[in-house]
């Protein structure tokens, strides 16, 4: 049998004793001594952390005449920004609630850094919620996340915090201005009722005459040159960006249930099969379905969707006109004002698609407000959106004969307590108490609202809420939240849970990384500015049977 898995992205917030207090907290207060302080700690990323201030307000009116030390009355939640994930131990800082990012939460339940909290996890959320509720977080979780987060003793350490898709954004208003959909003639147009299918085979729904297939994307990268439109920008100063669309194109392509096999290892589970890339005939490649177990688990770094994907970059690299000019000194931020103002600046040529993640348009909102103070109604209500990735390489899926849009978390974001505070019962009742409070249903729209992203678990955001959301592309992310099949790539085989780094889907990953004459990267980019194809990247990014077979010996029955 194998173990219990603790799979989870996790929701960090730390609490403190007041002697850390006054770091800017939910209610703006600074040190007061007549209260108890609650330190908590969140990842100073694309989301930010107004979220966590409106949570805090709340909570402090909740318990405003509850004492929770004697002497004191209420308590102060104490927000910190910062960029830590637990890397260099959690146990050392003084916050007592994390929500962080790229986290192997695995690791940190085996050295000791975080707390049980599965009486919050499994117990009623009914006092957090007022009585609205009755049901718990464990209720909301997903399948994978139960069992990868309960994987090693059957225990919560952890739950999952927010949720970020990566892959590709793309100018909405520039697709329809120049009809840049497909009929099915092959030809390109803006009509409603011409547009193909799209990716999901379904009429009418948001990816109507998108790219089903590499064919139809190389084809629509030719249109966009002929008509002056750059296709591609990314970040010229983080090459690891291009892993995003890496992970976007490698999930939509494969489907769900194959793309856990990167971490179940199990094809009998879900009776699942993979396509690898089984050889070359030349430079094309010959694919072939596998059945994949704990034994051939290396076959993974085979798959036909890792291919071409390498494939789709070496292409666009190796024309200049299908990407800007990257500059190693543009930053995500001077890259996304880019973006946003192409189409808008005189001169400019406008670019259709940007390498990105779904937390971009938060880090983008100052930049977004100097293109409306500049370019005025011009610039106001513009669409930008999340683009569905093909699923096939070549033709056009016909109705009927698609797939439900796949994304793929790739952040994993958790939360978890500080496991400093597992013997004080005011700290820790206080840190169980909040971190609970943040998964009602009214802090989880609540985030939603404030951030135009999801959390990792199963909400419903009313109408009235979803219009509070005032531009387009943060409730596309929301809609391809509740309408697509989403991936959370963690697992409970004991070969994920004892080496979780080398299966984390994120920007750094060693998963697309590869070595080829004496030289490691983790990324296909750098590799194509030395000269690397594809296949070479590809051939030299496979594991082996016999490296496999040696790394997880202990595994293998």
């Amino acid at each position: 049998m194998k173990r219990r898995s603790i799979l989870a992205l996790v929701l960090t917030i730390v609490t403190v004793v007041s002697l850390f207090a006054g770091c800017g907290g939910g209610s703006g207060s600074k040190v007061d001594s007549t209260k108890t302080h609650l330190s908590v700690l969140c990842y100073d990323g694309g989301i930010g952390s107004d979220w966590a201030k409106n949570a805090a307000k709340r909570f402090e009116e909740k318990y405003a005449n509850v004492s929770f030390e004697e002497g004191k009355m209420g308590v102060v939640i104490d927000i910190t920004n910062d960029k830590l994930d637990g890397k260099n131990g959690v146990t050392t800082t003084p916050y007592a609630i994390w929500f962080t990012e790229s986290v192997n939460f695995n690791e940190l339940i085996a050295t000791n850094q975080i707390v049980d909290i599965s009486d919050i996890v499994t117990g009623s959320l009914s006092d957090a919620s007022n009585g609205a509720e009755t049901g718990s977080i464990e209720d909301k979780l997903a399948p994978e996340y139960k069992e990868a987060l309960t994987a090693v003793n059957g225990n919560y350490y952890c739950i999952p915090h927010y949720e970020v898709y990566t892959g590709l954004v793309y100018n909405v208003d520039l697709f329809d201005e120049y009809g840049y959909y497909f009929s099915a003639d092959g030809s390109f147009t803006s009509v409603a009722d011409e547009k193909t299918v799209g990716p999901d085979g379904v009429k009418g729904t948001k990816d109507d005459g998108l790219p089903s297939s590499y064919e139809e994307l190389y084809a629509l990268m030719d249109q966009m040159v002929a008509d002056g439109v750059v296709p591609f920008t990314w970040v010229g100063s983080a090459e690891n960006y291009v892993n995003d669309l890496f992970a976007g194109l490698q999930v939509s392509f494969t489907g769900k249930d194959e793309f856990m096999l990167n971490v179940t290892f199990d094809s009998a589970a879900t009776n699942t099969q993979a396509t690898i890339i089984d050889s070359f005939n030349g430079n094309t490649p010959v694919e072939k379905q596998v059945t994949i177990t704990d034994k051939n688990g290396y076959l993974m770094t085979q798959q036909a969707g890792r291919y071409y994907a390498f494939e789709l970059m070496e292409k666009i690299m190796s024309n200049d006109s299908y990407h800007t000019k990257l500059d190693k000194s543009t930053s995500h931020l001077d890259t996304q004002e880019k973006f946003i103002l192409s189409d808008l600046k005189a001169g400019e040529k406008p670019i259709a698609m940007m390498i990105e993640g779904t937390y971009w348009y938060n880090e983008a909102t100052e930049a977004l407000k100097r293109s409306v103070n500049t370019y005025k109604e011009q610039a106001e209500g513009r669409r930008f959106g999340w683009m569905p990735l093909p699923i096939q390489y070549e033709g056009t899926v016909t109705e009927g004969n698609g797939r439900k849009n796949t994304v793929l978390e790739t952040l994993n974001s958790v939360a978890f307590i500080n496991a400093r505070y597992k013997d004080d019962p005011v700290m820790l009742d206080l840190a169980k108490k909040f971190l609970q409070f943040c998964y009602t249903d009214e802090s989880l729209v609540e985030f939603s609202v404030t951030t135009g992203l999801p959390k990792c678990v199963n909400y419903t955001i009313p109408e009235d809420q979803l219009a509070l959301i005032d531009n387009y592309f943060q409730r596309d992310v929301l809609d391809t939240k509740m309408n697509s099949d989403v991936v959370y790539p963690y697992s409970d085989n004991p070969i994920y849970v004892n080496d979780q780094n080398a299966f984390m889907f994120n920007q750094g990953s060693p998963i697309w990384g590869a070595s080829y004459n004496g030289r490691t990267t983790t990324n296909y980019y750098t590799a194509f500015k030395s000269g690397i194809t594809a296949k070479d990247y590809f051939l030299a990014s496979a594991m082996d049977e016999e490296t496999w077979s040696s790394r997880y010996a202990e595994y293998l029955n």
